[in-house]
């Protein structure tokens, strides 16, 4: 959107230039129609500025239509990185009646833990419940993604059990609604490749996973997807709650013991 909005003001720039040299070429002409000099300079601001208005008029109605093709399907905006866009501090402040969130760990959600704490505070105020879907700390496919990863083995394993032991006092002590259910996958190329964050039953944060030394989670890209406020239509936000909630139905039998592996 930037570089195109830049693209757009370099070419109107471009245009009104030509438009005044070809203007300030005909003054001769016009001074010999009119042979009065004093409206000449009044006459090129004015077209020059017209031609500015017009051109920036058409050209935000483009961009408009244009952005307008993304949010009719749920699309409301792109982060080139996460770490510039909306980080995951920033997605828990927008957190006020439900959290659910699909992916490895949690582990960038959990390390803003006072702010992970105020969003959980805020769901069970509503009396609704956090729901959570990890990676199951004993996968094998995690070992090999952090070797992957160049990182050392249990690597990944740390990270989900350092998100379970935050979760675990928020449950244990403090009494907060949160149910975290396990997948278990044992080879790396069949894990998840997304990972997804719907927040207060409207918004998600979508964004990918790819598992090697040179791809962070902050740096990949990320979608920013809305509820569509139409029944007839079936957007990118319905798709990935359904999606959720497939997966939620699906390991009704795999959720975790808050007391399981924090004391690993």
């Amino acid at each position: 959107m930037k570089k195109t909005y830049i693209i757009g003001l370099i070419i109107s720039l471009l245009i009104s230039l030509i438009a005044g040299i070809v203007l300030y070429f005909m003054t001769p002409v016009l001074d010999r129609v009119k042979n009065i000099t004093v409206w000449n300079m009044p006459l090129l601001c004015s077209l020059f500025l017209t031609i500015i208005i017009v051109f920036l008029i058409f050209y935000v109605y483009k961009l408009k239509n244009k952005f307008k093709r993304y949010s009719n399907i749920g699309i409301t905006g792109i982060d080139k990185t996460a770490e510039d866009g909306l980080t995951p501090k920033k997605s828990l402040d927008m957190i006020t009646t439900n959290l659910s969130f699909f992916g490895v760990g949690a582990n960038k959600l959990t390390k803003e833990e006072d702010a992970f704490a105020s969003a959980i505070s805020r769901v069970n105020s509503r009396r609704n419940k956090v729901r959570l879907i990890l990676c199951h700390p004993n996968n094998k496919s995690i070992k090999e993604i952090a070797l992957r990863s160049k990182k050392s083995e249990d690597a990944y394993r740390k990270n989900i059990i350092s998100s379970l032991k935050i979760i675990s006092r928020l449950v244990n002590e403090h009494k907060y609604r949160i149910e975290v259910r396990f997948y278990k996958c044992d080879n790396c190329d069949k894990m998840p490749i997304f990972r997804i964050m719907l927040i207060n039953d409207r918004h998600c944060v979508l964004s990918y996973y790819q598992f090697s030394s040179t791809h962070k989670g902050e740096k990949m890209t990320q979608l920013h997807l809305q509820k569509q406020d139409s029944d007839d239509y079936f957007g990118l936000y319905s798709a990935f709650e359904e999606f959720f909630n497939e997966e939620w139905d699906k390991l009704e039998n795999d959720k975790w013991d808050s007391k399981e592996f924090i004391n690993d």
